[in-house]
């Protein structure tokens, strides 16, 4: 992390980038899990808003080429994205208030 903001041309927008905020939010809680020795889903369901940038990245090797379909994929990405993103979010609420 510290090496790509020495070396990316945007410095500190590296901090705000959807794909480190995501790494900010899945591995803390990964390294916790290790370290308590016990099983915790934290804000693991964030990862799926990487699927926000699939649609660019098919578009990127050439599998889509026309600007219709872009748009479609792009679009059903943002859908599946919000979709597992909030059942996440609902799981972790349901689980939360369960324990008390």
């Amino acid at each position: 992390a510290v090496v790509s903001t020495q070396s990316g041309h945007y410095g500190r927008g590296f901090w705000v980038e959807m794909n480190s905020l995501i790494d900010f939010c899945t591995i803390p809680p990964a390294l916790v899990t290790v370290g308590i020795r016990k099983t915790w889903l934290g804000l693991r369901f964030v990862r799926a808003l990487k699927l926000l940038s699939f649609g660019d990245d098919v578009a990127a090797v050439k599998l889509i080429s026309s600007h219709k379909m872009l748009t479609l994929s792009r679009t059903f990405c943002q859908f599946v994205s919000f979709w597992l993103t909030s059942a996440g979010l609902f799981f972790v609420a349901a689980t939360i208030s369960d324990s008390s």
